[in-house]
């Protein structure tokens, strides 16, 4: 092969000194990068002046090999993304015959060994930025960025395209950069660096960029296995990532802290900003709706006004980046149960609209949330509903709500169709068992809207008497009748009569069957359930009442702790003792 007589070519023309540049970014035309042969990589680094190409050459194991001094008279300054990051060494390996994977050093192109931290932060934002770029523009959505950042040493990001998959990794200690690119079918373990193996292990806290979502064109035709793919890792029987809310598989959630013994750094516009949760809804077996929280008190805490500003605009401005479109400014209206302000893009395929507390920031200056809402453009009314645009009355009526109504060979009766809402582990019980209700009948109002009319503690969660008053302003508002059912102390005396087993039953019956799901406050912790409770042993709570058996004497509820907590049973008599109260939303007759 002629490129094994290169070093004997370079030393024999003479010791002349030879400065080359090289742009090495002609391999990273993914349509062709896997079926590249020695020859053809050759040809794309042309070197007219000499016997034989300077620019690499094969080591014992076959690799074609660029570096920054491969001879003593001869320099290289190679580089990546534009000629804006320097490559010290880049390695194509070869299988069959065509490049199987590539490896690549970043360095300072100056001989050095180590970068300095501002240098390495910099190559980093720009490696991540034009990789994200390069592998997801026309890759299915699957851009996971992970890694363990546990002592802030050590950084690993991994991409997964239709294209190539991708292992960035990089280390503040020993200031080395590098990235290792394969064919889309490689076993993403295989490429993993000791970074990445130590946050995959769970051995610290774990990282998630979630842009790919609002980049990716075929984001709207992305189905709830292609999901799981994607974010699974060997070692895990289920990915940490993300929870499924509902058995069947219809909405996922991405939050800071999915499970107790792991967390997750997650952000969005390029790492710029964080996310206290993301949900994404499949419709049809395609997804239909994404919803991020780029701030809420209740997981977040406080934060000043000047840093939720500048969050808000670094959202805006980076939304009208990715979308390529101007937004349109939304005003605040009285159709919604708090005001809110923000905007709203129309893109080809996605609209998005962005938007926040603006009552609580104009009265206090203090902030609640600040949200993100994306649907595909199919989705227009759906979204304009949920940002309570046009809208003034919930969508469903009395007549509506039988159809939902389900009966069972066992003799269970319930109500179908609540969506699930995962309260994580904010004290808020009460709003995101109101939300799960509201987004039954359709009424446009989340948990955070109804934490900042009731005054929500994360800690604490909600007293009775300010979600009694919360509902009790939001019921005019969207034509809904809020009516408390029953109200007594556990384990003792009431002289309210529905507090009567018999009384009780057939208040439940009577709203089941017409199907409408009810708000029950309880003590936790007093009598056995099925399944067994895990989250909560004891303490005060709420969750749905969302049926019955007659036959067993059983009440039907759920939680809002996501998939497994959709359909509970207790014994009635014991669900009675354990109330506090029971409360009736529901249309008002048109």
């Amino acid at each position: 092969m002629v490129l094994m007589t290169l070093s004997y070519d370079l030393n024999a023309q003479s010791q002349k000194e030879y400065r080359l540049k090289l742009d090495l970014d002609p391999l990273l035309s993914m349509a062709e990068l896997w079926k590249l042969t020695p020859e053809a990589v050759a040809a794309k680094f042309p070197a007219a002046e000499f016997k034989s190409n300077p620019y690499f050459q094969v080591d014992e194991k076959q690799r074609l090999v660029f570096s920054h001094k491969p001879f003593t008279n001869v320099t290289i300054d190679m580089s990546m993304f534009g000629g804006r990051v320097p490559v010290d060494k880049l390695l194509l390996d070869i299988s069959n015959g065509t490049v199987s994977k590539m490896q690549v050093m970043i360095g300072a192109a100056v001989g050095r060994d180590t970068l300095s931290t501002e240098e390495m932060k910099t190559f980093r934002s720009i490696c991540e930025s034009a990789l994200n770029a390069l592998i997801t523009v026309r890759a299915e959505p699957a851009g996971v960025f992970f890694g363990n950042k546990s002592d802030g040493a050590s950084h690993a990001s991994i991409w997964k395209g239709s294209s190539a998959v991708v292992s960035l990794d990089s280390s503040d200690a020993s200031q080395w950069l590098s990235f290792i690119m394969a064919p889309p079918t490689t076993d993403v373990s295989t490429l993993m660096t000791r970074s990445e193996r130590q946050g995959q292990a769970g051995n610290g806290d774990l990282f998630l960029n979630l842009d790919v979502f609002l980049t990716s064109p075929d984001l709207w035709v992305l189905t709830p296995e292609k999901l799981e793919q994607t974010f699974m890792m060997s070692g895990y029987k289920e990915t940490p990532y993300f929870k499924w809310l509902t058995a069947d598989k219809t909405s996922a959630r991405f939050a800071r802290k999915p499970y107790s013994n792991i967390s997750i750094d997650l952000t969005v516009f390029g790492g710029a900003v964080p996310v206290d949760e993301m949900v994404m809804d499949f419709k049809d077996g395609k997804a239909s709706q994404i919803y991020a929280s780029l701030y809420n008190r209740g997981d977040s805490g406080d934060i000043t006004k000047v840093e939720f500003d500048a969050r808000f605009k670094r959202s805006g401005q980076s939304l009208s980046q990715m979308l390529g479109v101007k937004p349109l400014e939304r005003q605040a209206t009285l159709q919604t149960a708090v005001k809110t302000r923000g905007w709203l893009w129309s893109a080809p395929k996605t609209l998005a609209l962005l938007e926040y507390n603006a009552d609580a920031m104009e009265k206090s200056g203090g902030a609640e949330f600040m949200r993100l809402k994306i649907t595909p453009l199919s989705g227009k009314d759906q979204l304009l509903n949920i940002a309570a645009i046009g809208q003034t009355t919930t969508t469903l009526s009395r007549s509506d709500l039988p159809k939902f109504v389900r009966k069972e060979a066992n003799g269970d009766v319930y109500v179908s169709g609540i969506p699930m809402v995962d309260q994580g582990d904010k004290g808020y019980c009460v709003v995101a068992s109101c939300q799960r209700l509201f987004g039954y009948l359709h009424i446009p109002c989340d948990q955070h809207e109804i934490a900042e009319i009731a005054g929500s503690d994360a800690g604490r969660g909600t007293s009775i008497g300010a979600f009694a008053v919360a509902l009790d302003k939001i019921d005019n508002k969207f034509k809904v009748r809020f009516k408390p059912l029953l109200m007594k102390s556990p384990n003792s005396p009431s002289p309210d009569r529905n507090a009567r087993p018999d009384r009780f039953a057939a208040m439940v019956q009577e709203n089941i069957d017409k199907g409408v799901p009810l708000l029950w406050s309880l003590q936790l912790g007093l009598y056995p359930e099925v399944p067994p409770i895990a989250l909560q042993a004891s303490g005060g709570h709420m969750r749905l009442i969302v049926g019955y058996n007659v036959a067993q004497q059983e009440l039907l509820f759920s939680d809002s702790w996501g998939a497994g907590h959709e359909l509970k049973r207790i014994k009635l008599t014991n669900a009675l003792s354990a109330t506090y109260g029971v409360f009736l939303l529901e249309p008002k007759a048109r």
